[in-house]
């Protein structure tokens, strides 16, 4: 489950996250800062960077009560980290 930093602190713009589950371009990540799309608020975007690769977040939703996040193409595994960016 997806821990969601930005309720504790919404003023945060990155974190470091581990991705949990990967299924081509949907990563759930163990924390995160972006928001998901619910309740009249529009989803935030953001960046996924692994080393020196970037993974534009195109959104993030709630899925099977989990936060799912969509990229732009395919590449994280279960278990890579990442810093979280978010598109401020």
């Amino acid at each position: 489950m997806t821990e969601l930093l930005h309720l504790q602190d919404s003023y945060l713009r990155e974190c470091e996250a581990r991705v949990l589950y990967s299924d081509g371009k949907e990563v759930m990540l163990d924390q995160t800062v972006l928001y998901p799309q619910g309740g009249g608020q529009p989803t935030d975007t953001g960046t996924l960077f692994r080393n020196n690769d970037l993974f534009k977040v195109l959104a993030v939703k709630k899925k099977d009560g989990d936060i799912v996040h969509e990229l732009d193409r395919e590449g994280l595994l279960v278990g890579d980290a990442v810093k979280v960016v978010v598109d401020w």
